[in-house]
């Protein structure tokens, strides 16, 4: 038997005993390969490039269940930014109807790396965030935080 694609597991059987019978081994080898298509077009494609790609991931439609909707990825690579102050990055994103995740990583002077968004529990002036609108990602770097050498940012969203 088959996996099912309706299952919320994305796993394949690990085994599978073909027919003798030349019929019905067209039919489990048709049933088998559309199996393996559809559980590979849900897995998450880890290519992350500075130009805009399918994700792999499908996200529902609000009342929707059934017609799910594709993510996309765009990184973005920056360099400087001084202590209190700020990058504003063109994202070129266009119909985009929701951010799925937004994060990244910088490089500091010290030299160290931090994530960013960067809370830091003891001076709330050396954190890293990040604020995207439909057209521009701002990092802002807290005013007695090192400077920053270089960093990448990562857009996942949907798009309408």
């Amino acid at each position: 038997m088959s996996a099912s694609f309706t299952q919320q597991s994305n796993l394949l059987l690990n085994t599978t005993v073909f027919p003798q019978d030349y019929n019905e081994l067209l039919i489990k080898l048709t049933s088998n390969y559309t199996d393996i298509s559809n559980y590979l077009n849900l897995r998450e494609i880890a290519i992350y490039d500075t130009t805009e790609i399918v994700t792999g991931e499908q996200w529902n439609n609000p009342g929707q269940p059934t017609n799910r909707r594709p993510g996309f990825r765009q990184v973005y690579l920056f360099g400087a930014i001084s202590a209190g102050a700020n990058l504003a990055i063109t994202t070129n994103i266009s119909t985009v109807t929701s951010f799925t995740h937004i994060y990244g990583t910088v490089v500091t002077s010290v030299p160290d790396y931090r994530p960013f968004p960067f809370a830091d529990v003891t001076a709330v002036t050396n954190q890293i965030s990040v604020k995207v609108t439909s057209t521009t990602a701002t990092i802002f770097n807290g005013a007695t935080a090192p400077n920053i050498t270089s960093g990448i940012l990562v857009l996942e969203y949907l798009k309408s």
